[in-house]
């Protein structure tokens, strides 16, 4: 019979520390708050196949804070029933603690499908809500960024290659690739949700973990892109942008281009886009342009529940 058991610990400093996402490191956790983190493990014949780090703040736990996500990390070997006993664990101890409300913002299905699947399911048992937006992924594989675009992006593309250059940023050029891409979102209405200072201190902390890319005509740069190693699998594009005097060519198109090159030179799986959220609502003219450039849909939950 197998020995299980829960453990929930507080989580009291930022040493380092090892999980599958980026996200679920507790050098980054700290980042994103700098007290109230409790770890909730399952442990099977003595060895950890699952943990969610939890924020605690009041009524409320939430996983994660100021990040794309958070949420439980489990290996395959975690079976249904002891997600639920493990649920219903944690669900208790919160309850012990004064916690009346939880969120987890969940990673894109499309990155464990099995694991999402069953987390899906047993937080619908035991009564969380769930809402969804759909984020944008294309599969990393032997296949040409090229030859999963649409026609209309490949003529774009061409005209660009012969135009401008494409060139990977060191991690020195922060700065620069962020006022870029701050200042044409701020030209079209939109704002970034990190400020450069906050994005500084995490790039600080994990300076191998983010890449700058850049599209330039002569000496001027025209598109650029903050990227994070979520892990060895997926490369997300955080922030992206090109100068909208440039809009009839898209380079944007030429920066994923060289982007996708990148994650097939370093052997990672997916090229997350992000979501297509304005707001409550999908942002359909940016969910289909991620379409045009071979980003397939997946959903994106956040599992929430009041008691």
């Amino acid at each position: 019979m197998n020995n299980l058991h829960f453990v929930c610990e507080k989580v009291t400093d930022a040493s380092p520390s090892f999980g599958t996402f980026l996200f679920n490191q507790k050098q980054h956790l700290f980042l994103q708050s700098k007290s109230g983190w409790w770890c909730y493990k399952i442990k099977k014949n003595l060895l950890q196949t699952g943990f969610i780090y939890l924020n605690i703040n009041g009524k409320k736990a939430c996983s994660p804070v100021k990040a794309p996500f958070g949420s439980f990390d489990i290996s395959k070997d975690v079976a249904g029933n002891e997600f639920e006993k493990w649920i219903d664990f944690i669900l208790q101890d919160l309850t012990e603690k004064g916690v009346r409300e939880i969120a987890i913002k969940h990673y894109p299905s499309i990155y464990q499908k099995t694991q999402t699947a069953q987390i899906k399911k047993l937080l619908a048992k035991k009564e969380f809500k769930r809402s969804k937006e759909i984020a944008s992924v294309i599969a990393v594989d032997r296949s040409t960024f090229e030859s999963k675009i649409v026609v209309a992006k490949k003529q774009k593309l061409r005209k660009c290659l012969e135009r401008f250059t494409f060139y990977h940023n060191h991690v020195s050029q922060l700065k620069k690739n962020y006022t870029f891409i701050f200042n044409t979102r701020k030209e079209k209405g939109f704002k970034l949700s990190m400020t450069y200072s906050d994005l500084q201190k995490t790039v600080k902390q994990f300076p191998g973990d983010f890449l700058l890319f850049a599209v330039s005509d002569a000496e001027t740069v025209i598109a650029a892109s903050i990227c994070i190693k979520v892990n060895q699998e997926v490369l997300y594009t955080f922030y992206y942008a090109h100068d909208s005097a440039y809009n009839k060519i898209s380079p944007i198109v030429m920066l994923l281009n060289g982007i996708y090159a990148y994650a097939q030179e370093n052997k990672f799986k997916k090229l997350d886009l992000g979501t297509s959220q304005l707001g409550d609502k999908i942002n359909i003219p940016l969910l289909h342009f991620k379409e045009s450039v071979g980003g397939k849909p997946s959903a994106k939950y956040t599992f929430t529940k009041s008691w």
